[in-house]
């Protein structure tokens, strides 16, 4: 029933807790993460990790450039290869307007959590 979320940094911190303490965290909301850090040294340590059960939700804005959209899929790419199964246990969103903003970040924040906690989105105007 414990989550941790972030952006930024966060969100590269927020992915590293959640596998490294898979008996505490529930899910993870990583948005935009900082994959690049360390020479994308996080994409090496996730590939040894075993899966963690729970859920896991990442975003990129588009308009972050071309390799961070590029690091976001590779992640996902990896989580899919891990047995993660797209709407049920992660959740990967791009943002088309998206850049890297707290701005950004607030605007999706519903959907993530809504996915996160297992609820079920609720559309104004539908």
């Amino acid at each position: 029933h414990t989550g941790i979320a972030g952006s930024s940094m966060g969100g590269l911190i927020s992915l590293y807790a959640f596998f490294r303490f898979r008996h505490i965290f529930g899910f993870a909301g990583v948005m935009s993460p900082s994959l690049w850090f360390a020479d994308r040294a996080i994409m090496k340590w996730l590939e040894k990790q075993p899966f963690a059960g729970g859920r896991i939700y990442i975003d990129v804005g588009m308009k972050e450039g071309q390799k961070t959209l590029d690091d976001v899929m590779r992640l996902r790419d990896l989580l899919e290869a891990k047995g993660y199964r797209n709407l049920r246990d992660l959740l990967c969103v791009v943002d088309t307007a998206g850049d890297h903003s707290e701005r950004a970040w607030a605007r999706r924040l519903h959907r993530e959590l809504h996915f996160l906690l297992g609820l079920k989105e609720e559309r104004v105007g539908a």
